[in-house]
């Protein structure tokens, strides 16, 4: 009732909606499930920024990775999308981020075979992590979990070179 109490004192303008449904649970026993959205005040760019920058820096302390800062279009892409008040959305966003997740995968066309996607998808992967540890190929396998032998394999296939992610 918190929820619905909040949403009503900051929405002076627009709506409220309380949705119930009736789910069960694996055990087939049922459940009330209450659903609260509003169009509320929104929240700032900076605050918002701000907010994603902290669940960033937690989502890397937790997964012992560095955040790194967001690129331009990264920075139009979080301030432009609508944010319902989804503060749960907005965290798994900057855990992506961290990830190296948040970039759409290179070289996939729709209509591509799965196979095609897949090829596209590893080699994003290899280069990422090659970027990430700066051609560091033990640091790469360790991340990647590859057999040696595996990974020249993919790099081959890939035409990736470890000279090409090594800092002149």
């Amino acid at each position: 009732m918190n929820l619905l109490s909040n949403a009503l004192k900051f929405t002076a303008e627009g709506h409220v909606a309380l949705n119930v449904c009736r789910r069960n649970d694996s055990q087939g026993n049922p459940h009330l499930v209450f659903a609260i959205s509003d169009s509320g005040i929104g929240i700032s760019d900076q605050a918002l920024t701000q907010l994603f920058e902290s669940f960033a820096q937690s989502a890397a302390q937790r997964l012992g990775r560095t955040f790194p800062p967001l690129s331009g279009a990264q920075l139009s892409h979080l301030l432009s999308h609508d944010w319902p008040g989804n503060v749960r959305e907005l965290a798994n966003v900057a855990e992506r981020q961290v990830l190296g997740l948040d970039e759409p995968v290179q070289g996939i066309d729709p209509g591509q075979s799965l196979a095609a996607q897949q090829e596209a998808f590893e080699a994003q992967c290899l280069r990422a992590a090659l970027t990430r540890h700066k051609g560091d190929v033990k640091a790469v396998l360790e991340e990647l979990q590859l057999p040696r032998r595996t990974f020249n394999e993919k790099m081959q296939r890939h035409g990736l070179t470890r000279e090409m992610f090594v800092p002149e």
